[in-house]
């Protein structure tokens, strides 16, 4: 099984075939995998969990920015 993100390729291999590895997978690559992106992804759905931890995190990307800084 291959995943792409990004311009990342990440093969998924498991030497054991009762054990397909996802913890380790996700630990491995979760800076590749975490992306602003995300907020997207739970914008309008079922998912507003996703939203809310998005804007916690980074802000609203759809705010206005004022051009003027307080004096």
């Amino acid at each position: 099984m291959e995943f792409l993100v990004a311009n990342f390729s990440m093969k998924w291999s498991t030497a054991r075939s009762d054990n397909i590895g996802a913890l380790e997978f996700i630990r491995t690559h979760a800076e590749d995998c975490i992306t602003q992106t995300v907020y997207y992804t739970g914008n309008g759905n079922d998912h507003p969990e996703v939203v809310k931890w998005y804007e916690d995190h980074y802000g609203n990307p759809r705010k206005r920015k004022t051009q003027y800084s307080p004096v």
